[in-house]
């Protein structure tokens, strides 16, 4: 990192530099002791004007400090919550792939309420809050942008629970009647609603080490 008292280290020695120079200056022109005195009174001359100058670096400086110091502390606070948006979304993210695995072995027909009612019941309802909440916290504390993540929080939980409810569908019996095809599984709208999921998953995950990057740099 570089160190942002440098420059005013530079201005320093070029201020001492300058005054020694001016002083010998003043001494050795025109060969003559009795310019001492000139030399002095252009020496004080010099050092009150360095002086304006060296307390205009101060304060630069300080002010400098002080703006590194708040986006530091903001860069920190930023991660943090990131970290903890990460660490909600794996969750997540773990118990989709564990949820799908299951239900693609093991399907059975159940009505819509009951998928839901599981839904609920599976540690992923307490997940999906959390990860919520954290989404929350993103937008008011990161992003500064109304519900951002949040709806992104709301959309991935409302395609998880399309994706339940399709796939525990009964296939489609002609025994049933024409209009049963309505309320039958379909492979295509299961497909489409894993692919879904698939690509919200992979925007959220890109969105989240794209800010990681931005606020660890």
């Amino acid at each position: 990192m570089k160190n942002p008292y440098a420059g005013g280290f530079y201005v320093l020695l070029a201020m001492l530099l300058i005054m020694c120079v001016a002083l010998v200056w003043a001494i050795w022109s025109g060969g003559k002791l009795s310019s001492i005195p000139d030399a002095f009174a252009l020496i004080n001359s010099i050092s009150a004007l360095f002086q304006a100058l060296a307390a205009g670096v101060v304060a630069a400086l300080a002010y400098k400090g002080l703006t590194n110091w708040k986006q530091e502390l903001l860069h920190g606070k930023a991660i943090a919550v990131l970290w903890d948006v990460n660490l909600a979304f794996s969750t997540v993210e773990g118990s989709i792939i564990r949820l799908a695995k299951r239900w693609r072995y093991l399907p059975t027909v159940k009505k819509s309420e009951i998928v839901e009612q599981e839904l609920q019941q599976d540690p992923i309802a307490k997940q999906l809050e959390v990860f919520s909440e954290q989404c929350l916290i993103l937008d008011r504390v990161v992003v500064k942008k109304v519900d951002e993540w949040v709806g992104r929080a709301k959309r991935l939980s409302i395609l998880v629970s399309q994706f339940a409810v399709e796939v525990h569908k009964p296939q489609f019996d002609p025994k049933d009647g024409v209009l049963s095809i309505l309320t039958s599984k379909s492979e295509k709208n299961v497909h489409e609603s894993a692919v879904e999921i698939e690509a919200l998953i992979n925007l959220i995950r890109v969105e989240i080490q794209r800010l990681e990057a931005k606020y660890s740099s």
